[in-house]
């Protein structure tokens, strides 16, 4: 037989461990994705916000010079250890 105080006592723990575990820092409200992704959603937005300006960036930039680290000559790497 369940007892309403123990159900009551229940539910209250239960909204204690979201709130420990499913706050969202930057909002102070529980987002539970932080939950299954580990990541909040305002985070999430941050991020994609983020991407999108990188984007627009690149395309009004035109070519980018990329280096490629890996096929780099040997000498460099060399003289970059030199320097540290």
């Amino acid at each position: 037989m369940v007892v309403i105080d123990v159900v009551c006592t229940c539910v209250r723990l239960h909204k204690e461990a979201l709130k420990q575990a499913a706050v969202d820092p930057s909002t102070g409200k529980i987002d539970v994705s932080i939950l299954t992704t580990g990541i909040s959603g305002a985070v999430r937005k941050q991020r994609a916000d983020r991407a999108q300006v990188l984007l627009e960036l690149i395309k009004t930039k035109g070519k980018v010079l990329v280096l490629n680290f890996l096929s780099r000559p040997k000498s460099a790497g060399a003289q970059v250890q030199q320097a540290v």
